[in-house]
């Protein structure tokens, strides 16, 4: 019964965003109990708190782009712009123009970037305090 509600609920995710999703269905063939970790974590990648959505948007996105997954960097800016982040800021990540990007977005973006350098020494210094954990599960 509880594979059959996750069935339609993945089934659901996919036509409403034209994503295909059949890697999480394989996952649910082999095992329930993988499947559920691995939602635990698609769960704790949703985790923003504080952060603005669009810098949270901004560096989920910069962070997908730099996997190079075409399907996965377009649902993200989907569900970005579903959720409100402006469409210009959006398409200034995907373009890499900070100066097109809100104020928000390109602290987010900056952030990720620097993420994605190791650059520790800059994190504290995009996003304060508490702040940091959330930003950083923008690339989970």
């Amino acid at each position: 019964m509880l594979k059959w509600i996750i069935r339609r609920r993945l089934a659901g995710f996919e036509r409403a965003y034209d994503y295909d999703m059949s890697y999480a269905h394989d996952i649910l063939r082999a095992s329930l109990t993988a499947f559920r970790r691995f939602a635990g974590i698609l769960g704790m990648a949703e985790y923003h708190q504080d952060v603005p959505l669009a810098a949270w948007y901004a560096a989920k996105l910069a962070a997908t782009l730099a996997e190079d997954c075409g399907p996965c960097a377009q649902l993200v800016a989907t569900m970005g712009e579903r959720a409100g982040v402006k469409a210009a800021d959006l398409r200034a990540v995907i373009a890499g123009d900070t100066a097109a990007m809100g104020e928000e977005a390109a602290l987010g973006y900056r952030f990720a970037q620097a993420t994605l350098r190791r650059d520790a020494a800059h994190y504290l210094g995009f996003v304060g305090g508490e702040s940091v954990a959330p930003a950083a599960l923008a690339h989970a």
